[in-house]
């Protein structure tokens, strides 16, 4: 005889916030400008010992998931005001990074040593302020003037493929591509965008500019799909191809400095320890957290995959996020359990002929709970007044013989 028949209908009440991010001190309290994974256990950080951007500037690496952190010696003749502020990982041995005083720093070894590569030579006079690799060989920076330059020999030799003649781009803050012929570059001081379908080959404006200043982050998710967050509480997403944007409402007044995006999964990160999440690319925004007593800004964030989140701050702190961490191993995966149907629309039913179910609740894939309720005997329902977006979930079933977890999809 079934022991429970559960009915749930979902909604988009969220009553918790299951997975924290956890904060902890970072290699040195200083301004970090970015972050990236290599790998699972493998990150670098980068940024300066001013907190104005101004002073010496530096690349950290740990291999242990941020638990202890490595200086790496980074060749340069003056260090002093040449402050390291983005980074672009190919793959686990191939990284560049974009400084102020130099212009580009790359890595075959996976961060541990790089070698400088001043682009004085090839008519870069100021700071090197966005850097992009779609390989090992071709890549792209943009200057504080405007310009954009390209490489196809990993950073030995560039050429000028966009040239600010009107004045209005400059600098060029960030650059982001769809594939290896597909790229868009972002003016920080101006709403301009910039596109390219020829791997970066040339560059012409976008019909469709957003309507503000993109002095925060991009992200590309596809070539149709961009997000862009900025320092006025302001939201911008387009689905096709930045002929037209919409305002996405932010959950909360916010100085945004960073986002990125991992599939339909996403965090924007800002002025007072502010981080935000969308499921659904970026359509919809839920404040994760926020200390509006805190000066502390999180200046980058970067993601592994769907489960997985890093974070850093300008005063020096690092954020890390994990799912699968904070929503448990199920202690028996075999579990005796009929979901159906799944996919659903509004509801569906958990059967057990196995288990008495105590519990069962319901987490976005941030790790955010949406329902929760303690089971008695018989037939149970529950329902909110709001419906969820379609997206994955997961299922957290606290039962007599154990916790299990299971993944259902609307």
């Amino acid at each position: 005889m079934l022991k429970h028949l559960i009915t749930l209908i979902l909604s988009g009440c969220y009553l918790l916030s299951f997975a924290q991010w956890d904060k902890f001190p970072g290699p040195a309290q200083s301004n970090f400008a970015d972050i990236k994974f290599l790998s699972e256990n493998e990150i670098l950080v980068c940024g300066s010992d001013s907190i104005d951007f101004i002073g010496t500037g530096f690349i950290f690496r740990s291999s242990d998931a941020g638990q202890t952190w490595d200086t790496v010696h980074l060749q340069m003749t003056n260090a002093a005001n040449s402050r390291v502020h983005r980074i672009h990982v190919v793959d686990e041995q191939n990284v560049y990074a974009a400084n102020t005083t130099i212009g580009v720093l790359t890595s075959s070894d996976g961060g541990e040593n790089w070698t400088p590569y001043p682009l004085n030579d090839f008519g870069v006079s100021t700071s090197t302020e966005a850097i992009h690799f779609i390989n090992p060989d071709v890549g792209f920076v943009g200057d504080y003037e405007g310009d954009i330059y390209k490489t196809t020999d990993g950073g030995l030799n560039w050429i000028k493929v966009f040239e600010d003649q009107i004045g209005a781009i400059s600098p060029v803050y960030d650059i982001d591509c769809a594939n290896e012929t597909e790229c868009f570059a972002r003016a920080a001081a101006s709403h301009i965008l910039l596109q390219s379908q020829d791997s970066g080959d040339s560059w012409t404006l976008v019909d469709g500019a957003p309507p503000t200043y993109l002095d925060g982050g991009m992200h590309v998710l596809n070539s149709d799909t961009i997000v862009m967050v900025t320092g006025e509480s302001i939201i911008l997403r387009t689905i096709n191809g930045g002929n037209s944007w919409d305002t996405i409402p932010s959950p909360v007044p916010a100085d945004y400095s960073d986002v990125h995006f991992v599939n339909n999964i996403g965090f924007a990160v800002g002025r007072n320890e502010t981080i935000i999440s969308s499921t659904d690319y970026g359509a919809t925004w839920t404040l994760v957290q926020q200390d509006p007593e805190s000066y502390e800004a999180i200046t980058s964030v970067d993601m592994l995959n769907e489960n997985q989140a890093i974070a850093c701050t300008s005063f020096g702190n690092i954020f890390t996020w994990n799912l699968s961490t904070s929503l448990e191993e199920p202690e028996d995966e075999n579990g005796d359990f009929e979901i159906y149907p799944n996919p659903f629309e509004n509801e569906f039913y958990i059967r057990s002929n196995e288990y008495q179910i105590k519990d069962v609740k319901i987490f976005d894939v941030s790790g955010r709970m949406l329902i929760g309720y303690v089971f008695s005997k018989g037939e149970n329902k529950m329902c909110c007044n709001e419906n969820i977006s379609n997206g994955i979930y997961f299922i957290r079933i606290e039962t007599d013989g154990g916790v299990f977890l299971r993944k259902v999809i609307k």
